[in-house]
């Protein structure tokens, strides 16, 4: 935004006192002025140019300066110019009232000539200062919705089907952009392996981040030279990330190795809470037990590995914490146990639909009814063949 000369609108039923106050502002500055004689002059010309600020006097005939000042603040056109009210009153109560009528400022008659200049250019410097921090915002909105659009196209699975194999995938950022990222990646030969992280916080670090960590992991998983295993891969973003995450930054990141050969899951847990394991045949919820600590921490840190068998009809939840962190009504958090509960109790529903429920019931449950982290969901379902 270029610097200009701004415009000053005079609005004053004394023709001595517009030009007074005209003359002092162009003989010290190279601001432009407009003047006006009364309220319907303003309203009858102002949307043909509209002035950087506005020099209004109280005391006019048939429209006095708060009706005025009433109608521009009303007007989304006008309502951001700066009036500053100029009167003979002086009264603690007059004052009051100019500035609940949207005044900004309060010049009394006769004028000192400092005064006059000293108010004029501080609050016209006070507006170009808005402009540019406004301008600065849009430019921050626009680059950050161009980065959620990016960020969305490169997290962009919501479900697959491969088999017997069926997962569906929610996403929720909380802000423009998320701190959040899975994927279900094919290796081939029937075997799938699952990722999900969640980076602190929500804005462009924690997204610049996440979509570092999933490039690392891809690359890791075209390295002929690297284990292709949870444990192994868990191992190797963690020496990478030990070497790039800033201070106060850190990730929870969980791998499971889905082989419907051999029907097992392989998986490692980087401090990430930890998935709900539904056996079909027994009806009931399994833990995965190892949870290990955070990547990016201690380059010597081994993640251990755990191997689970498989059946048909089983079903495992993936998360990230901001769906069992929002707070109930007693004040604590939902927690791991409502959310088994939430699980157990739409076990008949099967993909989207089942995470649809559970991210409605969860929120639901939550004193604030809105999340207060980003939300990740992904469901991993073993459905039998239909007979032929």
């Amino acid at each position: 935004m270029e610097d200009r000369p701004s415009i000053i609108l005079i609005v004053d039923d004394h023709s001595e006192n517009r030009k007074l106050l005209a003359s002092i502002i162009t003989k010290h500055t190279d601001h432009q002025i407009m003047t006006a004689a009364n309220g319907k002059a303003v309203l009858a010309h102002i949307g043909e140019q509209i002035p950087d600020l506005i020099l209004l006097d109280i005391m006019m005939p048939e429209m006095d300066g708060y009706q005025l000042a009433k109608i521009l603040k009303e007007n989304e056109k006008t309502s951001s110019i700066p009036i500053i009210f100029i009167t003979a009153l002086d009264s603690e109560e007059d004052k009051v009232k100019a500035f609940d009528h949207g005044g900004i400022d309060y010049i009394v008659k006769p004028f000192n000539h400092n005064e006059v200049l000293s108010r004029v250019n501080a609050h016209l410097q006070a507006k170009r200062h808005l402009e540019h921090i406004t301008e600065y915002n849009e430019t921050i909105r626009y680059e950050l919705s161009i980065a959620r659009q990016i960020q969305k196209n490169f997290i962009s699975m919501r479900s697959l089907r491969a088999g017997i194999l069926s997962v569906s995938t929610r996403y929720q950022p909380k802000d423009e952009i998320s701190g959040d990222i899975y994927d279900v990646i094919g290796l081939g030969g029937g075997r799938y392996l699952f990722f999900i992280a969640d980076i602190t916080g929500h804005g462009i670090p924690a997204a610049l981040y996440t979509m570092m960590l999933k490039s690392s992991l891809e690359k890791q998983i075209r390295d002929p030279s690297l284990p292709l295993s949870p444990s192994g891969l868990l191992n190797e973003l963690n020496k990478e990330l030990c070497e790039i995450l800033i201070p106060g930054f850190f990730i929870t990141a969980f791998l499971m190795l889905v082989d419907l050969n051999e029907m097992t899951c392989a998986y490692a847990n980087a401090a990430h809470p930890s998935p709900l394991f539904y056996r079909a045949a027994a009806s009931e919820i399994v833990q995965f037990p190892i949870r290990a600590s955070i990547l990016g921490v201690k380059k010597s840190l081994v993640f251990e590995e755990e191997k689970l068998p498989l059946a048909l009809s089983d079903k495992i939840l993936l998360y990230t914490d901001g769906l069992t962190e929002m707070p109930g009504d007693s004040g604590r958090i939902l927690g791991e146990g409502r959310l088994k509960e939430v699980f157990l109790r739409n076990m008949s529903l099967s993909g989207g639909e089942l995470l649809d429920k559970v991210i409605a019931e969860m929120k639901e449950a939550s004193s604030e009814k809105t999340w207060n982290d980003d939300v990740t969901l992904m469901v991993m379902e073993l459905i039998p063949p239909i007979p032929e």
